[in-house]
């Protein structure tokens, strides 16, 4: 993946928690927004935020200047409702559902069933998430008990995950153990993926097969895989 474009330092503070304006009611109304929605994102695979105008959004989108300024005040008030909906996304992770497709399968395999699952998330929505982690680790103080909420309960699915199989893990404390390895994963997962441009990254040189099988071995010897 080649580096997203940026051609000036401005940078936007995602401090909003909540949407920027009410739901809208009307089908044709809730299209609109999520067209404008949908181009902002696709316009982030390849585009810094701070270098997209109003006008790039509208020409991506399809919809007159009126509709976006009938939902927004300004271009950051996207980004905001961009960041809402993926913290819904993550919100809808539902614990039940996936120990059932994970029913039965070794501890070796859950855990590359887990790092293939990190990085089909990440390709997913790669410029959105990059996004989000710039404007995270540049804005700590946006990150509101929310942002931390949600973020928590994503990484519990993980570690309870493995944890439910510790009698396949030799590590003396298995729930540390699997706490540490998806924080890794997810750093891990980050530099392969979002910020794959980079010097240190691209001199990795792996293959995302490659990548996925390495990643699962490490993580199976730090826990001690019996």
């Amino acid at each position: 993946m080649s580096r997203p474009t940026k051609n000036k330092s401005s940078q936007t503070r995602l401090s909003a928690t909540e949407p920027t304006h009410r739901a809208p009611r009307q089908a044709r109304s809730r299209q609109t927004l999520e067209k404008i929605l949908d181009a902002t994102e696709r316009l982030l695979e390849s585009r810094i935020f701070e270098d997209l105008t109003v006008q790039d959004i509208l020409q991506e989108a399809g919809v007159s200047i009126g509709s976006f300024y009938a939902r927004f005040k300004t271009k950051d008030d996207v980004l905001r409702d961009l960041y809402q909906r993926y913290r819904e996304d993550l919100s809808s992770l539902n614990q039940e559902v996936i120990e059932k497709e994970t029913n039965g399968l070794s501890l070796m395999e859950l855990l590359e069933k887990i790092v293939r699952h990190t990085l089909q998330r990440m390709e997913k929505r790669r410029g959105l998430i990059r996004t989000i982690v710039l404007h995270m680790r540049q804005h700590p103080e946006a990150s509101g008990d929310e942002e931390r909420r949600v973020a928590r309960r994503a990484r519990h699915v993980g570690v309870e995950l493995i944890v439910s199989r510790k009698n396949e893990i030799s590590h003396p404390r298995p729930r540390e153990a699997a706490r540490m390895i998806i924080f890794t994963l997810a750093a891990l997962g980050r530099e392969f993926v979002l910020f794959d441009y980079t010097p240190h990254a691209s001199q990795l040189k792996l293959s995302r097969e490659r990548f996925i099988r390495e990643t699962t071995r490490m993580m199976a010897n730090y826990l001690g895989v019996k």
